[in-house]
C-alpha cells in the first residue's frame, strides 16, 4: 500500500481516483526528494511526429567520404548506418560495388533484410560462415572475418577485391580479446583505392587511431564525432520499496538518499534485496518508464524473471494479447521452428520475454522485432544483447556492477556500461531515455556513476600471430620479411615503432660522432662497424674470463641430451642400484619406468649414468633390460671429462677471439697499429653504447615478430612450410584454405587420420569436437565407437602437434569436446530437434552454435576437393545433415 502511494506521487497529472492515494505522499518524501523526482520524470512522452532531418555530424561524414576514409565515432542508436546506407545509394547508382561487414551473423542476417528491402534483394548478397547467397551483387553484408579471408585470396591469386567501399560496422570490435586481430588485417590488407567507412561506438583515442589508419593506409582519416546523444539520458535508482530517486543530486554528485537503504550505507556494493521482477515492472509502468530493457546476471535469471510475471500477471489488455498473437503467427510461416517455444505463451500473454544466447536465434529475432514494434512491455536480458542488436527502449535497468565473461566474474567498462545504456531512448519516440539501477547483492551505484561519467575506453590493439595469418601471407608475398613488415605495421606495434624511431635517431647521432672522432684521429680506414666489431669481440673475450659459457653441469646435460635414447637404462646412482627404462626424452626430462613397472618423471640433472644398450619397448624385452643391466650384461657408457673439455673449448675461443681483434687492428693500419688499437680501447664505452641500442632496437622489432616466427617452425616441422626457403608448401597451402579456429589439428588430423571408411556421422562428431566451446557440456548421450576410436586417435594427433608447439614455445590447447561429438552424431543421425534438445539437456541456443560452427569448418573442408577428396566427400554431406532446420 505505501509503495503504490509513493509511486502514484510521482505522477504529474494524477485522476481523482488516485487523489486519496497520494495524501501520504509527504510521510515518503521531503520537499526536496518530491521536486527531484519531479524534474527526473518531466518531460516524458514521445516527440511531435516531424520528417527526417540528418544531424550535422551525418552529413559531414557524407561529404567527407567522397574523398577519403572516414571514422565516425557517435553514441549507440545516433544513426551512423544512415551515413553508410546514403553512400552505398550513390554508389549503386553509379554501377560500383560496396562491402558492408558486422562482427555478428545475427547483425549480418538483420542488415541483409534491411537493404534488401532498400535497394532490392537483386542488388544485395550475404556472406557468412554458413551462408552464401548472390555473391557476386554489387552490395555485400557479411562477418568480418569472410572479408579478411577474400583479402587473403585477392592476394594469394594476384586479384583485386571485387568492391569500391567498405563499411566496417561496429568497429570498436578491434579492442575484442579473441577476434581483433581481424579488423586490423582487414585495414591493413585493404588496398588505398577503397575508401573505409568505420562506423563505431565513443571511443577514448579516435585521432591515434585514425592517424594510425592513415600511417598503414597512406590514405587521409576524416574523424567525425557526434558526442550529444540523440535522446537525453538520466540516471535513477529505484530502491527497494520502489521509491525512485535520481542518481545525481542537484549539485553532479551521487544522491546519498540512496545509501539510506543499506545497513552498511558506507559499503559497496549494497547488498541489498532485489526487487521482484513482477514488482519492478509494475513500478516502471507507474512511473510511465516502460517499455524497458532489465540486464539480468545470467540466463536462467532472464528465464526465471519472464516467468514469474506470466504467473502473476493481472495484464487485462485483450487488444495487445491478440496483436501478439497474430505477430508471433505470421513470424512462424517462416520460421516454424518457434512454433512449440515454452515461452511462446509468456510473451502472448503477459507482454514481457528473455533474450539471451541460450535461445534460438529465430525466437531472438522475433522478440526484437516485437519490441521495436512496440509490442513487449520489457525484455529481461544479459549484457550480451546490448552489442549489435538494434531494439531500444525508453528504460534501461541495471542490476549489478559486474558482468560475467568466459574468466569469471568481473566488473562492468564503461564502453560495456555505454553499449547498455544506448539502448535508452528511442530516437522519434521518446524525449527523454532513462538508466535505473536496481538493489542487488552486487550493485554498486557510486561505480556505475563513476562509470557513467567516465570518458570511454581507447581503443586497444589485439594483433596476434596466427597459423592461418602466417600461411596466408607468406603464400602471397614470399618472405618472413614482407610478412614483417606487415606485422609491424599493426596498431599494437604502433607505440613501439615510435619508440624505435627515438632509439635511431639516439643512435643515429652515435654513429655519427664516433665516425667524427674516426676521421678526426686520421684513421681513414677505420670504419664504425670495425669499432663496434671490435667491442663486441673483447666482451665475448670478457665474457669468457669472468664466467665460462658453458659450466660443467651444462656440459653434462647436453651430453645426456645427445646420447640418451628411448629404449636405454639410466641409473640415479653409479652403483645402479635404482633402474629406469627410458620411455621418452621432451627437453630436459625424461619419463622411465621402473622395474617394479611404476612410471617416473625424471629431471635430466638427476641420472648419474646411462646404460649402453637401447632396448625394443615391449613388455618381455623391458624385463630383459632390467635383468642384463643387474648382471652387468649392459655395460654403463664411459662419461666424458666435462671439466677438460670445457677448458679445451675455452682456449680455442680465446685464440680465435685474440686472432679477430689483431685482424681488425692490422686492416685498419698497417703501419701504426699501436694508434689504431688506443684509439680502439679508448672508444670501447662509446661502441658499446651503439651496440646497446641496436640490440634494444632489435628486442622491440622482435616483439611484434617472435610469436610469428615461432609459428612459423613449427609449420615448418610439420611440412606446412619450409623456414629456410621461406616458402610454403603444397600442402601448407591447402591449409591456409582453413580459416578455422585450430587449423593445425584439423590438417594434421586430415593428414594422419585414414577416414576411408569413416561414416558421415562420425565425421561430424570429429570436427563437432573441436569446433564447439571446450568448456560447455552437452549431455551424456552414448557415443557410437566408431566415433570414439576416431576422437581416441585425434587425441593423440593433437598431442604430437602439442608437443612440437610446446618445444618451439608456441601456447597450446589440447581439450576437445566429447559431448559435443556426441550431440552432432546424434543430430547427423536424423534425431528429431525435440529429442535433441532434451537428450543433451542443452539450451537451444547453444546446441545451435555448435552445429552452425561445425557446418562452417564442414563447408570449409568440403572446399579441399584436390588435396583431400574423401575428407572433402564426407564434409559435403555432413554439411547438409548438419544444416538442416532450425541450424541456419
Amino acid at each position: 500500500m505505501h509503495s503504490q502511494k509513493r509511486i502514484r506521487s510521482a505522477l504529474t497529472k494524477p485522476s481523482r481516483k488516485d487523489q486519496k492515494k497520494q495524501n501520504g505522499f509527504a510521510s515518503f518524501y521531503t520537499k526536496s526528494q518530491k521536486d527531484a523526482l519531479e524534474r527526473l520524470l518531466e518531460g516524458i512522452g514521445s516527440p511531435e511526429p516531424t520528417a527526417f532531418k540528418p544531424d550535422k555530424f551525418q552529413l559531414e561524414a557524407l561529404q567527407a567520404i567522397e574523398h577519403g576514409d572516414v571514422l565516425v565515432t557517435a553514441p549507440t542508436g545516433s544513426g551512423k548506418t544512415w551515413i553508410a546506407r546514403e553512400e552505398i545509394r550513390r554508389l549503386l547508382y553509379e554501377g560500383k560495388r560496396a562491402w558492408y561487414t558486422t562482427p555478428l551473423k545475427a547483425l549480418t542476417n538483420s542488415k541483409y533484410i534491411e537493404f534488401c528491402e532498400e535497394f532490392g534483394a537483386e542488388n544485395v548478397g550475404i556472406l557468412t560462415g554458413d551462408r552464401k547467397e548472390n555473391v557476386k551483387a554489387p552490395l555485400i553484408v557479411g562477418t568480418t572475418e569472410i572479408y579478411r579471408n577474400q583479402l587473403f585470396d585477392a592476394l594469394r591469386q594476384g586479384e583485386n577485391v571485387r568492391t569500391d567501399f567498405l563499411i566496417l560496422d561496429e568497429a570498436h570490435y578491434l579492442s575484442d580479446d579473441d577476434r581483433g586481430h581481424v579488423w586490423e588485417e582487414s585495414i591493413i590488407l585493404t588496398p588505398p583505392r577503397i575508401r573505409i567507412l568505420l562506423l563505431s561506438a565513443t571511443i577514448g583515442n579516435p585521432e591515434e587511431f585514425a592517424a594510425w589508419i592513415e600511417e598503414v593506409r597512406g590514405t587521409k582519416v576524416k574523424i567525425v564525432r557526434a558526442t550529444k546523444r540523440p535522446v537525453e539520458l538520466r540516471a535513477a535508482f529505484i530502491a527497494p520499496n520502489l521509491a525512485l530517486m535520481p542518481l545525481f543530486n542537484n549539485k553532479g554528485k551521487i544522491n546519498q538518499d540512496i545509501f539510506a537503504f543499506s545497513d552498511f550505507p558506507s559499503r559497496e556494493p549494497l547488498r541489498l534485496p532485489e526487487i521482484p521482477p513482477t514488482k519492478l515492472i509494475s513500478a516502471l509502468r507507474e512511473y510511465n518508464l516502460l517499455p524497458a530493457i532489465v540486464f539480468m546476471p545470467t540466463r536462467r535469471r532472464c528465464d526465471e524473471a519472464a516467468l514469474e510475471i506470466l504467473h502473476r500477471t493481472t495484464s487485462t489488455d485483450k487488444e495487445k494479447k491478440l496483436l501478439r498473437a497474430e505477430f508471433i503467427e505470421k513470424f512462424e510461416a517462416d520460421y516454424p521452428e518457434i512454433r512449440e517455444h515454452r515461452h511462446k505463451n509468456l510473451v502472448i500473454q503477459a507482454g514481457v520475454a528473455s533474450h539471451h544466447a541460450g535461445h534460438l536465434p529465430a525466437w531472438k529475432l522475433l522478440v526484437e522485432k516485437m519490441m521495436s514494434s512496440g509490442l513487449l512491455d520489457a525484455i529481461f536480458a544479459t549484457s550480451t544483447v546490448a552489442a549489435g542488436v538494434d531494439f531500444p527502449a525508453r528504460t534501461v535497468v541495471i542490476s549489478n556492477a559486474d558482468t560475467r565473461s568466459s574468466q569469471g566474474w568481473r566488473p562492468l567498462q564503461v564502453n560495456e556500461l555505454q553499449q547498455m545504456t544506448g539502448r535508452a531512448g528511442r530516437r522519434g519516440k521518446d524525449k527523454v531515455g532513462f538508466v535505473v539501477l536496481a538493489p542487488s547483492n552486487f550493485q554498486s551505484p557510486t561505480k556505475i556513476a563513476s562509470l557513467l561519467r567516465s570518458e570511454p575506453d581507447p581503443m586497444q590493439s589485439k594483433f596476434k600471430a596466427t597459423y592461418s595469418t602466417l600461411l596466408n601471407l607468406l603464400d602471397a608475398y614470399g618472405s618472413f620479411w614482407q610478412v614483417r613488415q606487415i606485422a609491424e605495421r599493426s596498431f599494437a606495434f604502433r607505440d613501439t615503432a615510435k619508440k624505435i624511431t627515438t632509439l635511431e635517431e639516439r643512435l643515429d647521432k652515435k654513429r655519427l660522432t664516433l665516425k667524427t672522432q674516426i676521421q678526426t684521429a686520421g684513421l681513414e680506414k677505420l670504419s664504425v662497424e670495425d669499432v663496434c666489431g671490435f667491442e663486441r669481440l673483447m666482451s665475448a673475450r670478457n665474457r669468457l674470463f669472468e664466467k665460462p659459457t658453458f659450466n660443467h653441469q651444462e656440459k653434462k646435460l647436453q651430453w645426456l641430451r645427445e646420447t640418451i635414447k628411448p629404449g636405454m637404462i639410466v641409473s640415479k646412482k653409479s652403483s645402479a642400484k635404482r633402474l629406469f627404462l627410458v620411455l621418452s626424452v621432451i627437453g630436459d626430462r625424461i619419463t622411465a619406468i621402473e622395474e617394479d613397472g611404476g612410471s617416473v618423471n625424471l629431471p635430466l640433472g638427476r641420472i648419474k649414468q646411462v646404460f649402453r644398450k637401447v632396448y625394443p619397448l615391449d613388455i618381455e624385452t623391458i624385463l630383459k633390460a632390467f635383468d642384463e643391466t643387474i648382471r652387468g650384461e649392459n655395460p654403463p657408457i664411459e662419461k666424458p671429462d666435462f671439466a677438460q673439455s670445457l677448458k679445451d673449448e675455452i682456449d680455442e675461443a680465446l685464440s680465435l677471439l685474440n686472432k679477430l681483434m689483431s685482424k681488425i687492428i692490422k686492416q685498419a693500419s698497417k703501419d701504426n697499429e699501436k694508434q689504431v688499437e688506443k684509439f680502439l680501447w679508448e672508444h670501447v664505452k662509446v661502441a658499446e653504447s651503439i651496440e646497446s641500442l641496436q640490440r634494444t632496437i632489435e628486442q622491440l622489432r622482435n616483439e611484434i615478430w617472435i610469436p610469428f616466427e615461432k609459428k612459423a617452425r613449427v609449420l615448418s616441422e610439420l611440412g606446412y612450410l619450409d623456414f629456410e626457403r621461406e616458402t610454403v608448401t603444397e600442402t601448407g597451402r591447402w591449409l591456409a584454405d582453413l580459416r578455422v579456429d585450430r587449423p593445425l589439428f584439423i590438417g594434421e588430423a586430415l593428414r594422419k587420420i585414414d577416414f576411408q571408411h569413416v561414416s558421415v556421422e562420425t565425421f561430424a562428431a570429429f570436427i563437432a569436437a573441436i569446433a564447439a566451446d571446450r568448456e560447455r557440456n552437452y549431455g551424456e548421450i552414448e557415443i557410437s565407437d566408431e566415433t570414439l576410436e576416431i576422437l581416441t586417435t585425434f587425441e593423440e594427433v593433437i598431442f604430437d602437434v602439442a608437443k612440437i608447439e610446446i618445444k618451439y614455445g608456441v601456447p597450446t590447447e589440447t581439450d576437445i569436446n566429447f559431448s559435443a561429438a556426441a550431440a552432432a552424431e546424434q543430430w547427423v543421425k536424423g534425431v528429431s530437434w525435440k529429442k535433441l534438445v532434451s537428450d543433451t539437456r542443452a539450451e537451444e541456443g547453444d546446441l545451435i552454435r555448435l552445429l552452425s560452427r561445425t557446418g562452417e569448418v564442414l563447408l570449409q573442408i568440403a572446399n579441399l576437393k584436390d588435396s583431400n577428396p574423401k575428407a572433402s566427400e564426407l564434409a559435403r554431406f555432413a554439411s547438409e545433415l548438419i544444416l538442416r532446420e532450425p541450424v541456419r
